[in-house]
């Protein structure tokens, strides 16, 4: 209940860390009993719950990054780094296997996210004016660069990729 309580007041590298012990408690448990018990797994369903709810919030941070206030800009950052750790720990030679799939959800997010700024942007009639949809594009442009280039999860290498592309 208390990793629910974190995930709800949005402390995800805490929350984090404390799914990780349960994790590798889960683990050490599962390795020491010869048979499968019931008790082990509800603590398998519980612990793929809670995963799932962190996910479910790491999500909504990030589909709803453009929209929060500049002060709350912190929280996008603890998302970040808590992903960076997620795959510096996944790269380490016997390192804790934990279930997940984050950066596709880091993705689907910001495609959302997307998706919800295109859909935002109020287009007159086109046959009215072209050049006015030359502006609105440039700014969803403009927007969307500025989004990109705020996230800095990314490498930069795959960053500038995606502003070079965006502007092709």
């Amino acid at each position: 209940m208390q990793i629910n309580k974190l995930i709800e007041m949005e402390v995800l590298e805490e929350a984090h860390l404390n799914l990780l012990s349960l994790w590798q408690e889960f683990q050490e448990e599962q390795c020491g009993e010869v048979e499968w018990s019931m008790e082990l797994s509800k603590k398998e369903k519980d612990l793929q719950l809670l995963y799932r709810e962190l996910r479910d919030k790491v999500k909504t941070i990030v589909r709803d990054s453009s929209s929060l206030p500049s002060g709350n800009k912190g929280l996008l950052l603890s998302v970040a780094r808590l992903l960076q750790e997620k795959e510096r720990r996944d790269r380490e030679p016997g390192g804790l296997v934990e279930p997940g799939g984050w950066r596709e959800v880091w993705r689907e997010a910001v495609g959302e996210g997307a998706l919800a700024i295109v859909a935002g942007v109020h287009l007159e009639g086109l046959d009215q004016n072209s050049a006015r949809l030359v502006v609105h594009l440039g700014m969803l442009g403009q927007t969307i660069k500025q989004d990109l280039e705020w996230v800095n999860l990314i490498p930069s290498t795959w960053l500038r990729f995606c502003i070079s592309y965006w502007y092709s």
